[in-house]
């Protein structure tokens, strides 16, 4: 078992760049709720420990998995997902990227029946000066219309808690269609929409299982998304997308995953 406290909700942090966890990782900080943080950390070149995390503020439960080699986000948030199934009551995991802000983890008495909260977001576009104010005081931070604005509801993966067990159900299907996915976007230099095709399969995975779980919606502010960026790439690949866009490639993942979901069930 990993830790030895019984809450209820992971927090997973995926990282490639050590620089980044000083925007997320103080704002984890101040979160009251229970919760055990699991990183995982997708550069191979640099080891980290807990006193890192210490320097930067937290000091609650941690777990951390040091990759030996680079595996993306999709399969870091995997792994982080298989971590928490370890840990006892651990029901929930939120993800949060190196260089956002997580600022809620509230999960409100629900049916069983519903495999994700969606909460909102809100997004930085262009000014560095509002993420820092957002590290000072993320609560202070008020969409303008222009450089700050609301996702209402921020469909997809960050900031909106997901049950563990649904996370590695749709795990052990994207082990089996691994190869293919390798071969969609493995051959090129551009980072793919994590979590727009992780939001596609884990939707994909709940209309195609008996009772059919499905989403609800909590108004909220729960993750502040910083899009200034900064690089031109990202955890090793291109940030922009290829020319023509990631439409037929996602298109094609998403059939792939469907077709391993009924034959696993054949």
């Amino acid at each position: 078992m990993l830790g030895t406290r019984r809450p209820h909700l992971v927090i997973g942090l995926t990282t490639y760049n050590y620089e980044m966890l000083r925007i997320s990782v103080p704002a984890i900080a101040r979160i009251r709720d229970a919760f055990v943080l699991i990183v995982h950390n997708d550069n191979p070149n640099i080891k980290l420990t807990k006193k890192n995390f210490r320097d930067l503020g937290y000091r609650g439960p941690i777990h951390i998995i040091n990759s030996d080699t680079s595996v993306g986000t999709m399969a870091a948030r995997f792994q982080i997902a298989r971590a928490a199934s370890q840990i006892e009551n651990a029901d929930w995991i939120t993800y949060v990227d190196d260089d956002d802000i997580l600022t809620s983890i509230k999960i409100p008495n629900i049916s069983t029946d519903n495999f994700i909260i969606i909460k909102n977001a809100i997004i930085i576009r262009h000014q560095l000066l509002d993420v820092l104010r957002a590290m000072d005081n993320p609560h202070a931070i008020s969409p303008d219309g222009e450089n700050i604005t609301l996702l209402r509801p921020n469909v997809g993966i960050v900031g909106n808690p997901i049950r563990t067990a649904v996370m590695c159900a749709v795990a052990d299907i994207v082990d089996k269609i691994h190869p293919m996915l390798d071969d969609i976007f493995g051959k090129i230099p551009n980072r793919m929409p994590t979590d727009l095709i992780m939001w596609e399969f884990i939707n994909t995975w709940a209309h195609n299982i008996p009772n059919a779980p499905h989403p609800i919606y909590m108004d909220e502010v729960s993750y502040i998304a910083n899009k200034i960026d900064t690089p031109t790439n990202k955890y090793g690949k291109r940030t922009i997308a290829p020319r023509g866009g990631f439409g037929r490639m996602i298109t094609n993942a998403v059939a792939g995953f469907a077709a391993a979901m009924v034959a696993d069930e054949q």
